[in-house]
């Protein structure tokens, strides 16, 4: 990775970057609203693991107010639609994009580039985290079903599988054990 500072009053960093490697920083720094441009190159550098780079500018000027309207759209339609209420499905991708005014392209890659899922990745990975401390906090698995939408607790206890690779009621053995364990570590002044 290669730095150079810039000491004129509209400070810049441009970083030069490996592609794994920005891909790795990327969600970081839209996440925190960090300006930053790229520039793409596959020219032939002077050392071989240089080959192929990005170039990220770090300009501290404002950034274009379209890119915190998105990130402010991105964040109403989270705290709008994924949160401890998991009763109602997430409405479709069309509706939530009309409800914004915002293209489902820019709304898709833009959610994708922030949170690094998409909006249904994200929504299933909130609901089956939130069932799993349903589970520790002692509801049985087929109220946690229901509380978190599943008319069905089958199809709950699939997905929940999918998502943690385990069943729910191997979960929860596994957290009574591990709460019996704690206990009796307790009392034996462990």
């Amino acid at each position: 990775m290669n730095a150079k500072k810039n000491s004129n009053p509209q400070e810049q960093l441009t970083i030069v970057l490996k592609i794994e490697d920005f891909k790795r920083i990327e969600g970081s720094l839209i996440e925190k609203r960090i300006p930053f441009s790229i520039n793409y190159t596959s020219r032939p550098c002077e050392k071989q693991e240089e080959a192929d780079f990005i170039k990220v500018e770090n300009e501290k000027q404002e950034q274009p107010e379209h890119s915190n309207v998105i990130v402010d759209k991105l964040e109403q339609v989270v705290n709008k639609y994924i949160g401890p209420n998991f009763e109602s499905e997430l409405p479709s991708l069309d509706n939530i994009c009309e409800e914004l005014s915002i293209k489902e392209s820019t709304f898709k890659r833009v959610f994708k580039q922030y949170y690094g899922v998409t909006l249904h990745q994200y929504y299933m990975m909130k609901k089956m985290d939130h069932a799993a401390n349903l589970i520790r906090s002692g509801y049985t698995i087929t109220s946690v079903s229901k509380i978190i939408g599943y008319a069905h607790p089958i199809k709950f206890t699939k997905m929940f599988q999918k998502h943690f690779g385990v069943s729910p009621k191997k979960y929860q053995q596994f957290q009574k054990n591990l709460s019996l364990e704690k206990l009796r570590d307790s009392v034996r002044g462990v």
